[in-house]
């Protein structure tokens, strides 16, 4: 990344929540760069912080957003200038989404897996 954009990112955002994303955000971001954490770690983890303020890196975390913009969002979904269906990569059922959370200790699947499928839900 550091060779392709000449130097690094301008903004790097890490949204998976794994350690070493977080370390290689880091390292492709540039000098006075910005890497945003949007993931939640398990654990804590050790940063290069020589390294962050060698090259003056700003990090900053992100965690959800102000709930009076979801009224503005939501008439952005609702008016179709925005389709977050494109996100979602594949729908499955409450237990296969379970699995699929477990999944994640050994990696995070491009796009979105979203629980749509309730089948038992009728039987309630």
């Amino acid at each position: 990344v550091t060779e392709i954009l000449n130097g690094g990112a301008n903004v790097s955002i890490e949204a998976s929540g794994f350690a070493s994303a977080c370390i290689n955000a880091i390292y492709c971001t540039r000098p006075t760069g910005r890497v945003v954490q949007v993931g939640l770690m398990n654990e804590s983890i050790e940063i290069p912080l020589n390294y962050i303020v060698g090259r003056e890196i700003e990090v900053v975390g992100s965690h959800g957003f102000c709930s009076s913009d979801l009224p503005d969002l939501l008439g952005l979904v609702e008016s179709r200038k925005i389709d977050p269906s494109v996100l979602v990569e594949r729908q499955v059922t409450l237990e296969e989404g379970a699995r699929a959370i477990q999944a994640m200790d050994i990696g995070s699947p491009l796009g979105i897996t979203m629980i749509t499928k309730f089948p038992l839900a009728g039987r309630l």
